[in-house]
This record gives structure tokens, C-alpha cells and sequence, in this order.
């Protein structure tokens, strides 16, 4: 899953990690352990911290949050981009797309929800209203 220069293909890897269940929980608890790391060092070098962080409820980091704000797009908009984002066709989209979890799943657990389905400049507007809530 390494590019001739020793650099992560993401593609490769995407390939294998979400062709099962089984395999992306492989691959979550492996990468899982490294992240958790990663995120108390941040948050114990620094009082304020924002994670970008797609597996969060997955992973647990969620637990060091004090909010959570879950950022959803319409199906058919999350589709697109994902295949213009990794260069990917619609098949591919689709088995990343059904690894995570559903947006009912985030509306249940997140604090707050972001909705990006329009341009930039609407989510950036809509995010600065979500912000105001804390």
C-alpha cells in the first residue's frame, strides 16, 4: 500500500480497509492507538483544541471533547465530492460512503450539527452560527 516513493496510497488502502467490515475495523484499531496519542499531547500542550476527526465516536476520542459538532451533507453531495476529492469512481465513492456510519448515528451523538450542503461561504456562515452556541 506504499507508492514507489514510500508514501501512503491512499487509494490502495482505501481499497482494502473498506472492502469489509472486518478489514476497516483492521485498520481502525490499528491506526486508533496512534491517534489517541496524538490528540492528549495536543490537548495537553494547549487549553483550546479542534479536532477534525472522522472516527471520533469510532475511536473514543469523543470522551476528551467537551462538544461535538457533526458535519453531514446530503448523499448525493457527499458522493461527489468524494469521488472530485480522491479521483475515484462512483462504485469506489459509494463502499467509502457505506464504512462510516449513518447520519442518524451523528445526529444521536454529536452535540451540534454542521449541515454542508451548499458552497464554501454557506458553511463557513452556518459553522460561525454553531460556534455562537458555545
Amino acid at each position: 500500500i506504499l507508492n514507489d516513493d514510500k508514501t501512503l496510497n491512499r487509494k490502495k488502502l482505501a481499497e482494502i480497509a473498506f472492502s469489509s467490515t472486518e478489514k476497516t475495523e483492521i485498520l481502525n484499531k490499528t491506526i486508533f492507538p496512534f491517534i489517541i496519542i496524538l490528540v492528549e499531547e495536543e490537548i495537553n500542550s494547549s487549553n483550546k483544541v479542534l479536532l477534525d476527526a472522522p472516527t471520533l465516536f469510532e475511536s473514543g476520542i469523543n470522551e476528551m471533547c467537551q462538544k461535538t459538532i457533526a458535519v453531514l451533507a446530503e448523499p448525493k453531495i457527499r458522493l461527489a465530492r468524494i469521488m472530485e476529492r480522491d479521483c475515484i469512481d462512483e462504485k469506489s465513492a459509494l463502499i467509502r460512503m457505506n464504512a462510516g456510519k449513518s447520519d442518524d448515528f451523528y445526529k444521536e451523538n454529536a452535540d451540534l450539527i454542521l449541515y454542508n450542503n451548499g458552497d464554501f461561504e454557506q458553511m463557513i456562515t452556518n459553522f460561525e452560527n454553531i460556534i455562537k452556541e458555545f
